[in-house]
Formats: structure tokens, C-alpha cells, sequence
């Protein structure tokens, strides 16, 4: 006798953090040490991704450790492990001289999903992302999953670079068993795909424009001048079920 278990898992793209300024990057005696803080607020070791805005370099840094740098500015992000639940967070710093950041779990907001008719039989998953984008080969991100009983929560990203532009979400829907020797079942088909922004922390939604860019549907959100913008995306299928995913303070602007 064999037992099966399959799983559903959902994507949720975390809005892309600072984008690069220009300009050299010179060798000198610059340190960065981060801290990372979990939900306890207590103080963890991890390992963060840090990418050289000013140029193409990455490198893996543990917290707790100081870390020789080119100087010049940086995008950090990692994933931050309490107990049952995964924290994504990024920030940007300037490194100059002995520079010191920190990433608290504590801030991070819960990513949230919701699906119509509710899942029987499958186990979800959650997957998020945190990324850099500037357009040239500094483009990483670090991904994190919540199965069933786990919780998923990402901190919000700040950007005075993008305060009054608009900011393109990429939407990906995903569907694959991760466990179980049984075949998945059909895909259903997709009807429409939509997604709202709320600039007063999920009180109030509107809807913004959602099209294709270079292949992969996308969100465009005109950002306010200043606050925080949540995220709401659903994807509706012909058979009248739908999959919902939401992110309060998706990213902060100024």
C-alpha cells in the first residue's frame, strides 16, 4: 500500500528594490557588516546576497561578519527563518568606511493567498521573491517557500527613486506536485488575470492595468507621491474557480 501527497504551489513576485546609480566603484578599506534580527528579535546567522549597484559584482555575506567592499552603494536581501515561518527582506547601503546594516524579520508582512473552491486534497505552497533590477548583469534575487502549516512574510522595500513613476510587477501563476506518485491533474484555463493596489494598507482597492511584457503578464502601478503600496492579484479560471494572492505594503515609496 502507498500513501501520495501532491501539492500545490503559488508564485508571488516581490516588487524589485532600488535601482542602480552610475558611476565607478574604487578598491579601498570599506567594510559591511549586517545584522540579522528574526521575528524573535533575536540574532541569527544567515547568509545575505549583496549586489554592487554601481557595477555587476555579487557576493555572499554571512551576518555577523565584516565584510571587505569595493565602495560604492549596494542592494542586500536574504531570507530570514523563525520557527515555522520565512521572512524576505532587502535594503540598500552605502558602503563607505566601516558601514553597518541591519534586516529585521519583525517588519515583514504576510504574504496571503486565497483560493475558490478551497483546496482539498493537495497541500499549498506559497513562493516569493525578492530581486534587484538595474538593467544590467546586477539583477539577483532569493526566493523562499511556506508549505501548509508555515507562514511566508516579506519586508517592505523603500525607493525614493520611484516615487510619482510606476513600478512593473511581473505575475506568475505556478502548478507542479512536489510530492506523491500520482499524475497532476489538468491545468484549469485561465479567464482573466487582475490585480488592484491600495496606497491606505488594504483599505481601500483600485484596479491597475495588467498586459503582457515580454511574455509574462504584468502589473503596472502609477506609485504615489509618498506611503506604501499593497498588492492584490487573482487569477480567474473558466470552470468559475479562482486563486487570489495578496501582499499588504508590497513596498514603500520615499
Amino acid at each position: 500500500m502507498s500513501i501520495s501527497r501532491t501539492a500545490l504551489a503559488t508564485s508571488a513576485l516581490i516588487p524589485a528594490l532600488l535601482l542602480g546609480t552610475t558611476g565607478p566603484a574604487t578598491a579601498a578599506a570599506n567594510t559591511l557588516t549586517i545584522t540579522a534580527l528574526n521575528r524573535s528579535g533575536t540574532k541569527i546567522a544567515t547568509t545575505a546576497t549583496v549586489v554592487n549597484l554601481d557595477g555587476s559584482g555579487h557576493y555572499e555575506v554571512r551576518t555577523g561578519t565584516k565584510r571587505k567592499l569595493p565602495k560604492g552603494r549596494y542592494a542586500v536581501i536574504t531570507s530570514i527563518s523563525t520557527g515555522n515561518s520565512t521572512t524576505l527582506g532587502g535594503k540598500t547601503v552605502t558602503v563607505s568606511g566601516a558601514s553597518k546594516l541591519t534586516i529585521d524579520a519583525r517588519q515583514g508582512r504576510l504574504v496571503r493567498i486565497g483560493m475558490s473552491p478551497a483546496v482539498t486534497g493537495l497541500s499549498p505552497r506559497i513562493s516569493a521573491q525578492i530581486c534587484t533590477r538595474t538593467g544590467r548583469s546586477a539583477d539577483w534575487d532569493v526566493e523562499a517557500y511556506a508549505d501548509e502549516g508555515q507562514s511566508l512574510y516579506a519586508i517592505p522595500t523603500a525607493s525614493k527613486k520611484i516615487a510619482g513613476s510606476s513600478t512593473a510587477v511581473a505575475l506568475k501563476l505556478s502548478r507542479h506536485l512536489i510530492w506523491g506518485d500520482i499524475k497532476k491533474g489538468a491545468a484549469p484555463k485561465l479567464k482573466s488575470l487582475t490585480t488592484k493596489a491600495s496606497f491606505d494598507g488594504g483599505k481601500t482597492w483600485r484596479a491597475v492595468p495588467v498586459r503582457k511584457v515580454a511574455g509574462v503578464w504584468t502589473a503596472v502601478v502609477k506609485n504615489p507621491a509618498s506611503g506604501a503600496v499593497s498588492l492584490r492579484t487573482r487569477a480567474t479560471y473558466t470552470s468559475g474557480g479562482y486563486t487570489e494572492a495578496t501582499i499588504v505594503r508590497a513596498y514603500a515609496i520615499g
